[in-house]
């Protein structure tokens, strides 16, 4: 799979999501069932060469050319598409801090309503 000059380096399917790293930083994410883009999670400076599902698909980690590790919190699937996308967006990247996940600033979060 490619978009524009990007091409996948890893995939993983989540309560009928389907995410892709890619080696532009970028991880995106689409409804399995209708191939429609839902959201994209920035963060890495580098691209994204590997990404792990926790066992309760509650977060994705990935690991990429830069040196910070980002776990993401992923939406449950449930509600229209543009509502999936938006708990993405807003679930924000956390970072590692003297090896301790450190959840995304309220900044970060900033007009986002969480679920």
């Amino acid at each position: 799979m490619v978009e524009g000059d990007s091409q996948v380096t890893g995939v993983a399917f989540h309560q009928g999501l389907l995410l892709a790293a890619f080696d532009d930083g970028v991880v995106r994410i689409w409804d399995a069932a209708t191939g429609r883009a839902l959201s994209r999670l920035r963060g890495h400076q580098g691209g994204v060469y590997r990404m792990q599902l926790r066992p309760d698909g509650r977060q994705l980690a990935t690991a990429a050319l830069d040196p910070v590790p980002r776990l993401w919190r992923l939406p449950h699937r449930g509600g229209s598409p543009a509502e999936v996308a938006e708990r993405a967006r807003c679930g924000g990247a956390w970072r590692l801090e003297g090896g301790m996940p450190v959840p995304p600033s309220a900044d970060a979060l900033r007009g986002c309503a969480r679920p």
